[in-house]
């Protein structure tokens, strides 16, 4: 019984979010499929992709060899490389007033036509020993080079860089934002969608700054999974979109990753707050990757010798065991119950599994020669939202059960403290506000009491219903007056109280000047088929005539007292003289 209580007064997170999630995902797909689609049938209408015009040289210095290689795949190259990479213009595909776009992660050099140098980037940083990110080339093409070939003589700066030259564009140069749009596939829409949705998140759960776990948890993943999306982001060369300042495009790629860890041991340390050893574990991890962050981006910034990138295996190695520890403290805790459990164990189980199929992809498309279209492969970034997706599910699980339990908190406290007729607050509050106004030793307050008039003979005459009105209405009208500027309430049966306090109660005759104009206002629009009389009584306590709280209660009454008889004697004149 106990039970079946519970679910009918709070939220059900499986009726109302989980059952529509199926088919709401599917629509989700099916748009983000036709909009793939739209995207790149309509946004590369003119344009050329020249990637099978691509051949390669690479001159190994290492070893004073050097490679020819007719097409755009070749093995993996190193550090020190040098590629000369020919794209042929063949003059039948012609685009006007084009530029050719690509991108290619760690080389510095120059593209030219002949001896015109058309583009260049990161020459200098080479030469210094300096690493360089993942660049977008825009190098411009005018019409008569068609029909000619454009060399990039490129510097590699990373060991173990690529084995591919993809997406080679020719278009036109006022139309190169729509590059990045135009290789939209599916999960880039997926993590485009989370960086917003979860930057978003981020910055509600930061201006609506509170100190509850759930809040915690919810700034704390929404950052994280902001960062996944901006990584994924950058790492296609997303951000060149909107600025051409290479230092910050080519290097927020390892920003972002660097920094992902960070945010995710924080939500894992609010998540087990009440387990030392595992807090222990969560706080060392976090602060190891706070430390590291800012290690390597010193060295990245001030040295020649050391890049990002040359921390990869160490950050990728640390990430390993914290997502391990992370994995078997959400398992292992017993504050996962049901659905959240199992949302977590299911989807973390399966985003190991494809971060370990990435693994061997990576390392299989990098160290050895693969011209079957395996590079283009990628499980991480499924893995990646396979795991922030269950993350989530989980997360707003929690949530909405905290949001039902709170929900069913604030319907007890109604109960406890609302009067079920009137809507105002009932005697059990009012003195629970009288208690806190002696506590506080107040001295300058104002009490009124009130009572209606004529409430028995309303409902032997008129009904209990229309007894009823004629509470609420003196309820509403109370509460119109009084509301904003101190407590008031039902204190029993017809009698209502209102309490003014500081340096409100110098307002006391006013307000109760507007009362007796807003029931003559309801006798004159005739609600109701008797006139509204109410009686009351006020007592002020000041410091030249102090009164206890209960003195003040018993001297109001009083006076509301006297107020009624009188009242009750003025009305049998009225109906003497009349007859």
């Amino acid at each position: 019984m106990k039970a079946t209580q519970k679910n009918t007064s709070s939220f059900d997170f499986k009726r109302t979010i989980l059952k529509p999630v199926i088919p709401v995902l599917f629509i989700i797909l099916l748009l983000l499929t036709l909009m793939t689609d739209f995207l790149h049938d309509n946004l590369q209408n003119g344009w050329e992709n020249l990637t099978d015009c691509v051949s390669v040289e690479i001159r190994h210095k290492n070893y004073g060899t050097s490679d020819f290689y007719d097409t755009n795949c070749f093995p993996v190259v190193s550090r020190d490389d040098l590629i000369i990479i020919h794209v042929e213009l063949p003059e039948d595909r012609m685009v006007e007033n084009a530029m050719l776009g690509f991108n290619i992660p760690h080389v510095a050099g120059y593209a030219c036509y002949g001896d015109e140098v058309l583009w260049s980037y990161g020459e200098d940083l080479y030469n210094a020993g300096k690493y360089v990110g993942n660049l977008f080339f825009r190098v411009p093409l005018r019409d008569e080079m068609w029909g000619g070939c454009v060399n990039l003589v490129l510097h590699v700066t990373e060991n173990q860089a690529f084995s591919s030259i993809i997406n080679v564009q020719a278009m036109p140069a006022s139309s190169s934002i729509r590059y990045f749009f135009s290789q939209f596939q599916m999960d880039m829409f997926l993590f485009l969608g989370f960086f917003i949705m979860f930057s978003i998140a981020f910055v509600v759960f930061l201006f609506y700054w509170t100190k509850s776990d759930l809040r915690l948890e919810g700034l704390f993943l929404s950052a994280f999974c902001a960062l996944m999306g901006a990584w994924f982001l950058a790492g296609h060369g997303f951000f060149y979109a909107f600025t051409d300042y290479v230092p910050i495009c080519a290097h927020l790629e390892y920003i972002t990753f660097f920094l992902m860890p960070i945010p995710f041991c924080l939500f894992m340390c609010v998540q087990v707050k009440y387990d030392k050893p595992a807090r222990i574990f969560m706080e060392s991890a976090c602060t190891v990757f706070i430390i590291l962050f800012l290690t390597v981006t010193i060295l990245n910034y001030t040295t020649a010798e050391y890049h990002y990138s040359s921390f990869l295996l160490p950050l990728q190695a640390l990430m390993l065991i914290g997502v391990i520890g992370s994995v078997v403290l959400l398992v292992r805790h017993q504050y996962l119950e049901n659905l959240s459990s199992k949302v977590i164990r299911y989807g973390v189980a399966i985003s190991m599994l494809l971060l370990m199929l990435e693994v061997g992809r990576y390392n299989i498309g990098k160290f050895l020669f693969v011209d079957s279209g395996l590079n283009d492969l990628s499980f991480a970034s499924t893995g990646m939202l396979v795991f922030s997706g269950a993350l989530t599910v989980g997360y707003i699980s929690r949530l909405t059960d905290a949001m039902g339990e709170q929900s069913d908190r604030a319907l007890l406290q109604r109960l406890a403290y609302v009067d079920v007729l009137t809507g105002i607050s009932n005697r059990t509050y009012c003195n629970q506000k009288i208690q806190e106004l002696e506590q506080s030793g107040e001295k300058h307050f104002a009490l009124m009491f009130f009572d209606l008039n004529g409430l028995k003979w309303a409902n032997d005459n008129f009904g209990h219903d229309m007894g009823d009105r004629f509470l609420q209405t003196v309820a509403n009208t109370l509460q119109k007056i009084y509301g904003q500027q101190c407590f008031c309430g039902r204190w029993g049966g017809d009698e209502f109280i209102a309490c003014l306090t500081g340096t409100n109660t110098r307002y006391a005759d006013a307000m109760l000047r507007d009362f007796d104009r807003e029931i003559k206002a309801l006798n004159d629009s005739k609600r109701f088929p008797f006139r509204i009389s109410v009686a009351y009584g006020m007592v002020r306590s000041t410091e030249q005539n102090e009164l206890s709280i209960g003195e003040a209660i018993k001297e109001a009454d009083r006076r509301m007292y006297t107020t009624k008889i009188r009242m009750h004697s003025e009305q049998d004149a009225s109906i003497n003289s009349r007859t």
